[in-house]
């Protein structure tokens, strides 16, 4: 295990939610866009359906930006030296955490949905489904790794019943 300080947990989400998140959740799909036929494009410029994917994408990046917040203000209340290590050490349930208990996930899955609708793409719809069923699966793995190893998380999941949609699921 590493010894870090707070200070770089704070920098290393930064990096995590302004970097490594964008270039994976927008560049993968984004990248296979360019391959085959664009559907609801007019010759070089999108068509009015395409302009619609757009409205899931600023929701996701809202949903990121908003847990990115809460966990920077989580992160204020470490201790000055953390270690870290891939298993959890804290449980958040503030902001979106409140109301469920996947919120990245959420907004990673709404910028998603909206990828393949901009680019009109065939192929950006495949890798978007497919990552879509990937993060379903990893919620329900997750969850059933944080109920066994996180302490307070069985509480926290009876409390905070849905996984991703309040109200739905």
């Amino acid at each position: 295990m590493l010894d870090i300080s707070r200070q770089t947990v704070r920098v290393l989400l930064l990096a995590t939610f302004v970097f490594a998140v964008p270039i994976f959740h927008l560049g993968v799909p984004l990248l296979l866009a360019h391959f085959g036929p664009r559907w609801g494009w007019n010759g070089d410029y999108p068509g009015p359906l395409n302009f619609l994917g757009a409205l899931p994408i600023v929701a996701g990046a809202v949903l990121l930006a908003w847990t990115l917040t809460t966990m920077l203000l989580v992160a204020r209340s470490l201790p000055p030296r953390v270690r870290l290590g891939f298993r959890p050490t804290q449980l958040v349930r503030t902001g979106l955490y409140a109301w469920m208990r996947h919120p990245m996930y959420v907004g990673a899955i709404l910028m998603y949905v909206g990828t393949p609708l901009v680019w009109g793409s065939l192929a950006a719809l495949g890798i978007s489904g497919a990552l879509i069923v990937l993060l379903l699966w990893r919620t329900s793995m997750e969850d059933r790794t944080l109920q066994g190893e996180l302490p307070g998380y069985a509480e926290y999941a009876s409390r905070t019943r849905f996984r991703l949609v309040p109200g739905l699921w």
